[in-house]
């Protein structure tokens, strides 16, 4: 176990030990500032450290709510921090580390592009048609043939 490890576990152990004293002594403000400072601490850490907690609920926020359970919470709290103590022991759960101690950075990116292009040909090949018959009738009324079967046509006039 690293120095490091032995430091964060000695941190837990404090955090368990300050709810238990909040709870043995009934200290409702002292568990609520344990609560929030536990929350800020270990919530990147802990997943659902949030759900279930009394002072989480959303109907604290009307009118002639009942007063927020600190002291439930604080039990709570004790259990997943406990809970949270024997993952990191036994190694079940290895925060942001990998089993050598050396960190490990992941990043990934998903990018989705996508482009539609759309294009009315009926223009264009009406052009390109106009254009080759256009120069069909320049090469038909300019060929020798065409010239000569004109001029029989018109006399000998050009």
């Amino acid at each position: 176990m690293t120095h490091f490890m032995e430091e964060k576990l000695q941190m837990l152990e404090s955090y368990i030990d300050k709810l238990e004293t909040a709870v043995s002594q009934n200290d409702n403000a002292k568990a609520k500032t344990l609560q929030k400072e536990i929350i800020a601490v270990y919530e990147p850490e802990i997943a659902s450290l949030r759900s279930q907690l009394d002072s989480q609920d959303v109907s604290h926020l009307l009118q002639n709510a009942s007063s927020v359970d600190y002291i439930g919470d604080a039990k709570l709290l004790q259990k997943k921090l406990q809970n949270y103590r024997l993952n990191l022991v036994t190694g079940i759960y290895k925060p942001f580390q990998s089993s050598d101690g050396a960190v490990t950075v992941t990043q990934q990116v998903n990018q989705d592009i996508s482009t539609e292009v759309v294009i009315t040909l009926d223009q264009v090949i009406y052009q390109k048609l106009r254009f080759q018959l256009k120069i069909k009738i320049f090469f038909l009324v300019n060929s020798p043939l065409y010239l000569l079967k004109r001029t029989r046509k018109s006399g000998g006039k050009k």
